[in-house]
């Protein structure tokens, strides 16, 4: 850790993590396995050193600059190291709805709704390079899309095999957040509706499973709402370290 800091290398490292090749950045990436491999005491007596805080904040850095994509604004960086490691990279990629996908968010929506926005996540490990999926609920901030004359919106998420599904987002000022288990295809649909109540008024329905009874429009929604209510259970029993 010390060679990133040393002021008598004829090529020092950068102080700012955007300056850094990438070069340097594997180059960070092989210092913390090497560190990972350390025992328990070799790690206090590293952490001891005055240049172990100095490398730990190039990694907050680069985990940060990994978990936003300034093309889109989607971001990620509001999650625990545990849930989402610096070394995991977001991947972006601006979708566009097909027919079928368009038909079955306006089953459940209405005619006039309409995708606004919607991309393709996904993660990479940039230590091994290999596809990375989380084992824990994620928060999500996707920037707020201009609404225009609808009335409300919702997020959509359009899984790998096609599945469309609707969350209530939070609106934060140019932002709406929401939380995600499984990443695909996220969006924000534009409606005319209430979200409120089509949710409130799925509620008081008895859940009916896909396998059991064919899709329709109320169905797509009950589903869709025992989706966010496990999700919901989910995160409760983790803040309460349960398992």
């Amino acid at each position: 850790m010390k060679t990133f800091f040393d002021k008598k290398r004829k090529d020092p490292y950068p102080s700012k993590i955007d300056d850094y090749s990438e070069k340097q950045i594997k180059e960070l990436g092989k210092t913390w396995k090497n560190y990972e491999k350390l025992s328990e005491g070799e790690k206090k007596a590293v952490q001891e050193e005055k240049t172990y805080q100095s490398f730990q904040k190039l990694l907050t850095a680069l985990g940060e600059k990994y978990h936003f994509d300034q093309a889109t604004g989607t971001n990620l960086d509001d999650n625990k190291d545990e849930a989402l490691p610096w070394y995991v990279q977001m991947v972006v990629n601006p979708k566009i709805a097909d027919e079928s996908e368009v038909e079955t968010i306006q089953k459940v929506l209405g005619k006039k709704s309409e995708v606004l926005s919607l991309n393709e996540i996904h993660f990479v490990d940039t230590l091994t390079g290999d596809d990375w999926k989380p084992k824990d609920i994620l928060k999500v901030q996707l920037p707020m899309a201009d609404l225009g004359d609808y009335k409300s919106c919702m997020i959509v998420h359009i899984t790998d095999k096609g599945k469309v599904e609707f969350l209530k987002g939070k609106i934060s000022d140019s932002y709406i957040s929401f939380d995600a288990a499984e990443f695909s295809s996220y969006g924000i649909v534009g409606f005319m509706g209430d979200s409120d109540e089509i949710l409130s008024g799925q509620e008081k329905k008895k859940p009916v499973w896909p396998w059991i009874a064919a899709g329709g429009a109320a169905l797509i929604l009950v589903v869709i709402l025992g989706g966010v209510q496990i999700a919901d259970s989910r995160r409760k029993k983790k803040d309460k370290g349960e398992k």
